[in-house]
């Protein structure tokens, strides 16, 4: 066993000289693991196991996307065999609901993609996707009740909507899953979203996006682009009427100084808004 206490700053400074980030998380290499869940299996090579590095630098591309894991403590066990659920069959990743994320070894596709002009490896996105999955797991079971996955899926995700898919195994339209992998295409990294999405359900847009950030209470913090605010909107009506109002001071402000322009555009957005709140448009 192997076993790091990796803080994710020094880590990004070294791999990726990237921004500042703050959790500290534990990553465990194991050669093997006894799971009441299932049982595991010998690799067949060495190029099943798990890659570390690419476990690190999702994780780095997660706490810029979903900027609440800085503040979350995450123990991952790198387990280097294959694992089977008793239940579910084989996996690659698999979430605790006291908080630990296992990923396991898997065989893997002989198939290199293009990113950005490089072929590389497909094993690097597969990597990225269970981490991001795991992760989505990881923050339904902290941060939402049984109730709020109910809601979710029947008032934002709607059970009739689904689409008809040949091929497509039922057990990626459960709850559990369904939330995971739209995390895991919401805010995981490109090649984490390389994955194919595996419900039979559309891609999440604004509109999930905008619901998980405001559950989670870190919506009031996250750089929204227009249409996810007008998701928000139609959520929290009071920082609609908010930002209407602010509207009308910026009008009366630009048209105060003859900036037809600029007054016009606040009316159009407060129009927007009003639109998207169910208001009348004025």
């Amino acid at each position: 066993m192997r076993k790091y206490l990796i803080s994710i700053l020094l880590v990004l400074v070294m791999l990726l000289n990237s921004s500042t980030a703050l959790a500290e998380v534990t990553i465990t290499e194991f050669r093997d693991i006894s799971l009441g869940y299932g049982s595991t299996h010998p690799i067949k090579s060495d190029e099943e196991m798990f890659s570390v590095a690419d476990v690190v630098y999702e994780l780095s591309f997660l706490e810029n996307s979903f900027p609440l894991l800085k503040e979350t403590q995450i123990p991952i066990n790198v387990v280097h065999k294959r694992f089977t659920h008793k239940k579910y069959g084989s996996l690659g990743d698999f979430a605790t609901r006291d908080g630990i994320l296992y990923l396991f070894a898997f065989q893997r596709p002989n198939v290199r993609i293009t990113v950005n002009g490089i072929e590389i490896p497909y094993n690097a996105s597969l990597n990225r996707y269970f981490v991001s999955h795991g992760i989505g797991h990881l923050v339904r079971f902290r941060y939402l009740s049984d109730k709020d996955l109910r809601d979710y899926v029947n008032k934002i995700r709607q059970p009739d909507k689904k689409e008809h898919r040949d091929g497509y195994d039922e057990y990626y339209n459960n709850p559990e899953e369904l939330f995971a992998e739209d995390f895991r295409s919401v805010f995981g990294s490109e090649l984490a979203r390389r994955v194919v999405f595996k419900p039979c359900y559309s891609r999440p847009g604004p509109e999930e996006k905008v619901w998980i950030l405001t559950k989670t209470e870190l919506i009031k913090e996250y750089p929204l682009t227009c249409t996810e605010r007008l998701e928000w909107y139609k959520i929290d009506k009071e920082e609609g009427v908010k930002e209407i109002n602010r509207c009308k001071k910026v009008w009366d402000e630009k048209s105060k100084h003859k900036d037809i322009d600029g007054a016009k555009a606040a009316h159009v957005w407060a129009d927007q808004i009003r639109g998207a709140m169910g208001l009348p448009l004025q």
